[in-house]
This record gives C-alpha cells, sequence and structure tokens, in this order.
C-alpha cells in the first residue's frame, strides 16, 4: 500500500492525467519489485500527440482545409503562402491585415467570386487565387 501511495505521489508530481499511464508506470514498479529486477523508471512522458495524417482535408472539389507552411504574417495586396499540401495560393483583393499566426489551418472554398480564404482564428475571408 505504501508503494502504491508513493507512485500515486510521483504520479501527481509529474502531471500525469492519464490514469491509465501511471497505471502502466505502477505495473511496471511493482513487475520489477516482485522480479526482483531492475528497472528504469525515468520521467513520466506523457502520450505523444499523433501528427496529422494528411495535410488536406477534402469537403468537397470546391472546398478543403490545409495549413500553410511555417509563419502566417497577415497579408498585404499581393501575399502568397505555401500551404502543407504543395498548393501555392496568392491573395487576389487589395487589402492590408497584419495577424501572426504559426502554421495555422486555413479553409479554402470557391464562390461565385472566385476562391476564398479564411485563416483559423480570423474572422476576414480573403479572395485568392492559386498559383501552383
Amino acid at each position: 500500500m505504501k508503494k502504491l501511495t508513493v507512485l500515486l505521489f510521483i504520479a501527481a508530481l509529474c502531471g500525469c492525467k492519464d490514469p491509465g499511464a501511471w497505471m502502466a508506470f505502477s505495473n511496471g514498479f511493482q513487475q520489477g519489485v516482485n522480479n526482483q529486477q531492475q528497472v528504469n523508471y525515468g520521467v513520466y512522458q506523457p502520450p505523444a500527440i499523433a501528427a496529422p495524417t494528411a495535410p488536406t482535408t477534402v469537403y468537397t472539389e470546391r472546398a478543403f482545409e490545409t495549413y500553410i507552411s511555417g509563419d502566417f504574417n497577415g497579408w498585404d495586396g499581393e501575399t502568397v503562402w505555401k500551404m502543407d499540401n504543395d498548393q501555392i495560393w496568392q491573395q487576389a483583393q487589395y487589402s492590408y491585415h497584419y495577424a501572426y499566426r504559426y502554421h495555422p489551418k486555413v479553409l479554402i472554398w470557391y464562390t461565385s467570386s472566385g476562391w476564398k480564404m479564411r485563416v483559423e482564428g480570423e474572422t476576414t475571408d480573403l479572395l485568392v487565387k492559386r498559383i501552383r
């Protein structure tokens, strides 16, 4: 019981919020104690966050989501963005807007006036044209 209390205390100190993770840690500790084995406990590492399986989510032929590669600094008239899906888009209407984001998600869709783009976290839509 004392060992379990110590493990719970260690899990709380490490910020472990996943009960399954600290139970696996506890089971490994208990197995090492029972078998008199040397066990390397290390430091608790939270489970890795899986990267998106594809950089583009296609809704229809005329609407999809992707990510801007690298930094986004808004737009200033003829701004060009490279996307994670290797497409390159350019601003097609004059407008100035500054906002910094790193690797933001964008929604691009087709309207009767052309392609529009909205960057995650922004409320303004922008007319764009595909370069590549």
